[in-house]
């Protein structure tokens, strides 16, 4: 696997050689960062029970999904074998990962689809990204209300949408528990 290798640290445990974080996120986040409002999280990992927005109000149904929007977004090139999805997946620690193409992504593969290929006995270093993923991407703006971009996400039968920012790239995603997230909140 392209000279990757696994080493274990005493104190942190078995660790794969893959690139730093920053440099296999989704290249459009950077130009998108200034639409967002101050106190959106950043995909960094969230303590049990907290909300995705770390201002002091909890998002609501009717609020902009930039409230709750992941970012930077975890891509990988359209050739990657699936071993190296389901690396990435692990790496990021996130339930899917956006497919660049050369004018931006082109489509989505989940854990769920990495499983399906493991469970159906596919080769996962054979298996590339394009071969996984689900190319109909169902996109969400950053305006569009939690409750919709949820009603969206049953009706297109998707546990991720990626949120489009103004100039049209990738500002963010979204997953179905982010949403169920603020749709089960118990009331205040």
């Amino acid at each position: 696997m392209d000279g990757t290798s696994v080493s274990a640290s005493p104190s942190q445990g078995p660790t794969l050689g893959l690139p730093d974080k920053a440099d296999r996120l989704c290249p459009g986040r950077p130009a998108e960062a200034e639409d967002l409002p101050v106190g959106t999280t950043f995909g960094a990992p969230r303590p049990e029970g907290t909300s995705m927005a770390t201002t002091t109000e909890r998002p609501a149904p009717d609020d902009p999904v930039r409230r709750i929007l992941r970012a930077p977004v975890a891509s990988i090139p359209a050739e990657r074998s699936a071993r190296e999805v389901a690396e990435e997946l692990v790496a990021d620690e996130v339930g899917a990962v956006l497919v660049d193409g050369s004018h931006g992504p082109v489509g989505i593969v989940s854990e769920r689809d990495v499983v399906t290929a493991l469970a159906t006995g596919s080769d996962l270093d054979r298996l590339q990204a394009a071969d996984l993923m689900s190319t109909e991407l169902v996109w969400a703006d950053p305006d569009d209300g939690i409750g919709d971009v949820a009603r969206r996400m049953r009706e297109a039968n998707v546990r991720h949408m990626p949120v489009r920012g103004t100039s049209g790239a990738v500002a963010g995603i979204v997953s179905v528990r982010d949403v169920l997230d603020v749709l089960a909140a118990p009331a205040d």
